[in-house]
């Protein structure tokens, strides 16, 4: 059996956790996304002023041709003008809006994947008493899961190299590791993995994989959907 977390330990000592309690514990891992989670990788975005103007001349074509989709994630919109092309391949609006979505996309990653980003990333509202609230619920330190810009193999990619400083900068011994992939499936053992992300492609991902997931919306509403999904795993155990 793992070493308990010393939060664990003490909870078993006074009582507060029975044995079939404790089981469940032992399984369960929470896993936090970093970018648009913990990070705030949108507000040092908002700072470009070519990534400003690349947004808003998304937003505008939106606004004009598609007001039904302004209230989108990029992920969903995404999904919307995939479908609506598949269906109408020379729709000229949706193909318009297709290269306007990858022109923003792509300077994204152009952004992300330069050196110094990630290292000059802020704190999210409310993040360390996040992950402060997951080592409470479940009585261990949580791990970070996120995707890198570029080559993850790459040893030499900035992305991978600045996230684990900044989490080491940011939380240090409040997590328990941090893992860099595009394939956030491959970590999860069973329905006790929690991912905690921002982005609809990685929930479903994970949670097709075999975990639980909860869609990032702010640091309340993850504790709380957090916490009702530890409930709800212990009492089917």
């Amino acid at each position: 059996m793992k070493l308990l977390s010393e939060v664990h330990r003490m909870r078993v000592l006074a009582g507060l956790i029975n044995e079939a309690d404790e089981n469940i514990q032992e399984q369960i891992h929470v896993w936090f996304d970093l970018d648009g989670v913990l990070a705030d990788m949108e507000g040092s975005l908002n700072s470009n002023a070519e990534m400003i103007a690349l947004k808003e001349k998304l937003d505008k074509l939106v606004g004009e041709k598609f007001p039904d989709w302004a209230n989108l994630s990029n992920d969903e919109l995404k999904e919307k003008f995939k479908a609506g092309l598949e269906q109408d391949p020379n729709n000229v609006d949706l193909k318009e809006l297709k290269k306007a979505h990858r022109e923003y996309t792509n300077y994204v990653f152009k952004l992300a994947g330069k050196a110094g980003f990630y290292a000059g990333l802020t704190l999210m509202p409310g993040a360390v008493e996040l992950v402060q609230k997951a080592n409470q619920i479940v009585g261990k330190k949580p791990s970070i899961l996120t995707a890198p810009a570029g080559n993850e193999n790459d040893p030499n990619n900035p992305s991978v190299i600045e996230k684990k400083q900044w989490v080491n900068d940011n939380f240090g011994n409040l997590v328990d590791h941090i893992e860099v992939t595009t394939d956030k499936g491959r970590v999860v053992k069973s329905k006790y993995d929690i991912l905690i992300d921002d982005r609809t492609k990685y929930v479903d991902k994970f949670t097709s994989a075999g975990g639980s997931a909860i869609l990032y919306k702010d640091a309340n509403q993850a504790a709380a959907e957090m916490q009702k999904i530890y409930d709800e795993l212990k009492a089917k155990k």
